[in-house]
């Protein structure tokens, strides 16, 4: 996603930790674990950040991005002066304390490109990218994204520390309307006639 000269690079990751890593007590397993779904990937491939980084390489060294069905022209390097990376996810536990600012630096650690810009990575648990969808019909998305990066000292993307959007009330955007429709579709299959859910 392009945004006024900002790339906003997003990877978006469904893959979740095993109960016995997120409850145990060894430090050791979770980081395996995290940089194995999250990092750096294993015998199949490169995963996560390591996929992330890939891309961040490749652009800043002029390869294009390009539009499969031709309709959009290509966006070079020359295009774009900063770049956000952003980790969708949907794991809770990669909430956890220090988590996400271990995400950061391993990003850090498999990238270093001198143009464009490269912010700190942006970690969004998939819920808080819901409760911002709302508002983004009147704010660009990388404004939310600077507006974290520039006025808050957290290392995770909660929708209620975004300065820029202190004050405003909630807007349901689609993802969750989407769950609404789907909810109540579901109610009138189960109970006919009955009230909607929400």
């Amino acid at each position: 996603m392009v945004e006024n000269g900002v790339l906003i690079a997003v990877e978006v990751k469904s893959s979740t930790l095993p109960n016995e890593v997120k409850y145990s007590d060894t430090e050791v397993l979770l980081k395996e674990q995290i940089e194995k779904k999250f990092v750096s990937g294993d015998d199949d491939g490169k995963k996560g950040l390591s996929q992330l980084a890939e891309f961040l390489r490749r652009f800043s060294a002029g390869s294009a991005l390009r539009d499969p069905s031709g309709k959009y022209p290509a966006i070079t390097k020359s295009d774009i002066w900063k770049i956000i990376p952003v980790i969708i996810f949907s794991e809770q536990a990669l909430r956890t304390p220090g988590v996400c600012h271990y995400l950061q630096s391993r990003l850090k650690d498999l990238i270093r490109v001198k143009k464009p810009i490269v912010t700190p990575l942006v970690p969004i648990p998939i819920g808080e990218l819901e409760e911002i969808q709302g508002h983004l019909d009147e704010l660009l998305l990388g404004d939310a994204l600077e507006s974290f990066l520039r006025e808050t000292d957290r290392t995770t993307f909660l929708a209620g520390n975004i300065p820029l959007l202190a004050g405003k009330v909630r807007k349901v955007g689609p993802m969750m309307r989407n769950l609404e429709v789907l909810l109540n579709e579901t109610r009138e299959r189960l109970f006919p006639g009955s009230q909607p859910w929400v």
